[in-house]
């Protein structure tokens, strides 16, 4: 049995312009706990859509329970 925080997605971008960071941020967690300040710096991309406001999508569950999703902006600390 799998225990703890578990990312399953990760998307950030806008709208269709989105990129997949779901390894960057898996390797985010340590200890079960994820925190960061999202940016194209701190998950590694370049920016997918220059001058305009950023989510980061996160999918994840804990504990092996049942999904959650998680929003944050650009400049937020996850």
């Amino acid at each position: 049995m799998s225990t703890g925080l578990v990312i399953h997605k990760a998307l950030y971008g806008t709208g269709s312009t989105t990129v997949d960071v779901t390894t960057t941020v898996a390797s985010k967690v340590k200890d079960g706990v994820l925190s960061f300040t999202v940016s194209p710096t701190t998950l590694n991309v370049d920016d997918p859509a220059p001058g305009q406001l950023k989510q980061l999508d996160i999918v994840y569950t804990v504990n092996d329970g049942s999904k959650n999703e998680l929003m944050k902006k650009d400049n937020d600390i996850v």
